[in-house]
């Protein structure tokens, strides 16, 4: 089998993802192709043992990991060391929490390639706790970019609740950012945002409440939902809720580069905007 280009951009993606499933493959590396010829394409590199495919049942799709001869191919060929190396054989427990966040990873990564910013560092949970093992609160993710208009660097934590976690976990989670001495605001970037991606917009209006309840700052604070998310995978789209802007009269969903800006008490969600409820 002869590799092609778009093979090497894959198995670079995959090292940089650990595992990424066949909607993420066909969304990213086959854009305007036929699921049908991306089954077709991994099925040829599984068969000559590029990658390996596995899945939670077989009601639901693949996601697929690098296997050695394609680690090889990237370490003497790419120059990338350790390739993939740390990648099980089993997918991760959490696999549905695990694919979320390489959604959000890659959707910064396209948002990039039009230059509006440089990813200078995408690091997850994983990585954190490798980096940082001292870090009271583990973000899902941390992303740090160098912004191309001359700005200051803009980063932000990463939070993503589907509703898995135990009643009240997230909020107390959500709560120990602002008031933990060793966690991540004042360890990594005091200053940065924190991006939320809620299950659904009636959990980020839930979730809004409790941090305007209880936080010292929510001007730092940003909500959006999966349905809001996944409509394009746009992070530059205006699919957040800013509560730095939730007191206006016309609370639209914001752009993360938009510049808003202050105070809340309640708000309530109809057709395409969340409005103050006095």
């Amino acid at each position: 089998m002869r590799l092609m280009p778009r093979d090497i951009k894959l198995f670079a993606k995959l090292n940089e993802c650990q595992w990424l499933s066949t909607s993420q493959i066909q969304r990213v590396m086959f854009e305007g192709v036929s699921l049908n010829a991306v089954n077709k394409r991994m099925r040829k590199l599984i068969n000559d043992g590029y990658v390996y495919a596995a899945r939670c049942s077989r009601f639901e799709e693949y996601y697929f990991r690098l296997k050695p001869k394609a680690r090889r191919v990237l370490e003497s060929e790419y120059g990338i060391q350790n390739a993939g190396s740390e990648v099980g054989r089993v997918l991760p427990g959490d696999i549905r929490h695990f694919s979320v966040i390489n959604d959000i990873r890659l959707a910064f990564q396209k948002a990039a390639t039009d230059g509006l910013f440089n990813i200078k560092v995408f690091s997850t949970d994983r990585e954190l706790k490798k980096m940082i093992p001292y870090l009271a609160i583990i973000p899902d993710a941390f992303v740090l970019l160098d912004l191309s208009d001359g700005s200051r660097d803009q980063s932000f934590f990463v939070e993503v609740d589907l509703g898995t976690e135990r009643p009240g976990f997230f909020g107390k989670k959500i709560q120990s950012y602002e008031t933990t001495v060793n966690g991540p605001l004042k360890l990594l970037s005091p200053k940065a945002s924190l991006l939320i991606f809620c299950l659904t917009r009636r959990h980020v209006l839930t979730l809004a409440e409790k941090i305007i309840a209880v936080s010292q700052n929510i001007n730092r604070y940003y909500l959006t939902s999966m349905s809001d998310f996944s409509r394009g995978y746009d992070i530059r789209g205006k699919m957040f809720l800013s509560l730095r802007e939730i007191n206006k009269s016309q609370n639209d969903l914001v752009s993360l580069f938009d510049k808003v800006s202050s105070c809340p008490e309640h708000v309530s969600y109809r057709q395409d905007k969340f409005i103050l409820c006095k």
